[in-house]
């Protein structure tokens, strides 16, 4: 026995096969993710800031 599509669902799967084979190839590198070296760096960098500003006060 075989499916007769009807032209709706053949138009479906022509427009998903264009989307996946035009969709943009993702790497890691294009994914955001947090840089936690570069927050340490600027929270230690703060906090010598706060310790000369206390030292100052005294």
């Amino acid at each position: 026995m075989t499916v007769v599509k009807s032209d709706a669902m053949l138009q479906h799967e022509k427009w998903i096969a264009e989307v996946v084979a035009h969709r943009p190839k993702r790497t890691n590198d294009q994914v955001m993710h947090i840089e936690w070296s570069r927050y340490l760096i600027v929270a230690a960098a703060v906090l010598v800031v706060v310790i000369a500003a206390l030292s100052m006060m005294k």
